[in-house]
């Protein structure tokens, strides 16, 4: 039903600019996510409380990585979405889990 547009090398990798992305097109949605995930964790450094936006938005992109390779090039991988989801948001052991071995409802 061409839902989401395929991926176009020249229009979808003017990453710079984020009026220059395709949003229909599976690139741009993984690259607004990123971008959507790192802006909420440095807003959260900044007094916001959006760190679990950011690491659920960081999430999504991650489990979504293996449908869409066969779609996309790897460095669009590496470059747009693993990079610097790993340098703003992966790496600032953002997400705290309330699970304690053993005690509460969460006990196995």
């Amino acid at each position: 039903a061409n839902v989401v547009q395929s991926y176009n090398e020249r229009t979808d990798m003017e990453m710079n600019d984020t009026t220059t992305i395709q949003n229909l097109s599976v690139a741009g949605l993984l690259k607004t996510m990123t971008l959507a995930a790192v802006k909420a964790v440095k807003n959260s450094e900044s007094g916001g409380s959006s760190n679990a936006i950011g690491c659920v938005l960081a999430q999504l992109v991650l489990t979504t990585i293996p449908y869409a390779l066969d779609y996309l090039p790897e460095h669009f991988f590496v470059d747009h979405l693993l990079h610097p989801l790993e340098a703003n948001v992966l790496s600032k052991d953002l997400y705290k889990s309330t699970f304690t071995p053993g005690k509460g409802p969460t006990a196995l």
